[in-house]
């Protein structure tokens, strides 16, 4: 399952269409920024097949100009400890 957090830089004005048109994509939730004219791009993919195909998709979404990685992770990889587990 992996899941990405990207920020997105809309091409000058079209920020509302690449919004709109992300928000079609399967996996995606868009946040837009309330400060600057970006959006924030969450995915969540079940497999890494499913994740190529998806940056294959957003590769293709018109009026962006770049698409910039801000966090990656994979759940089933990180071990949480409990907290009986953490010691001060």
């Amino acid at each position: 399952m992996p899941i990405k957090s990207y920020l997105t830089y809309p091409e000058p004005g079209k920020l509302s269409e690449a919004a709109a048109e992300l928000a079609t994509i399967p996996g995606c939730e868009v946040y837009p920024s309330t400060t600057h004219d970006v959006l924030i791009l969450v995915t969540d993919t079940p497999d890494d097949a499913e994740e190529a195909a998806l940056e294959a998709k957003l590769s293709q979404v018109a009026g962006i100009h770049c698409l910039a990685l801000v966090s990656g992770a994979e759940p089933d990889l990180i071990q949480i400890e409990s907290a009986a587990e953490v010691r001060p």
